[in-house]
């Protein structure tokens, strides 16, 4: 009985952390601080491999999950429910953000192929100063 816990208590746990790390990002994804995803997407992949990983054994061995307290199994269930819908926010986050890319880059391609976004070919603005192209970087 006691690795049938331990199983338990090992895969509530992956579940919660999973749920906070999504929640994170979700939260990153609504402020637009894209630049700090790439952190927390690592450490959910790993996250989600040991969780799959775990939820797989005892989807093979339901006798694990029979041989927990009743308290344990709804613990369990809880952590199952708020993990469920914080990926279901997460995914609402992550394609509203994928929605403003693909805009973005679709207002940037166009600019591109409008000849006239940047003045005559020549390189010469209005007034005969000339164009000099530049980026900003929003981490400083």
């Amino acid at each position: 009985m006691t690795a049938a816990v331990d199983k338990v208590t090992i895969l509530m746990t992956l579940t919660r952390q999973l749920t906070q790390v999504m929640d994170a990002e979700t939260g990153l994804l609504r402020r637009v601080q894209l630049a700090e995803l790439g952190e927390l997407q690592g450490e959910k992949q790993a996250l989600a491999d040991i969780y799959a990983a775990e939820l797989a054994e005892i989807r093979r061995r339901p006798e694990i999950l029979g041989a927990v307290h009743p308290e344990t199994r709804e613990e369990l269930e809880a952590a199952t429910r708020a993990f469920q819908e914080a990926a279901h926010r997460n995914t609402l986050a992550l394609e509203a953000a994928q929605g403003v890319v693909e805009r973005a880059l679709t207002l940037i391609r166009s600019s591109l192929a409008d000849t006239h976004a940047y003045g005559p070919p020549d390189g010469r603005g209005p007034g005969g100063g000339e164009i000099v192209p530049f980026a900003l970087n929003r981490t400083c």
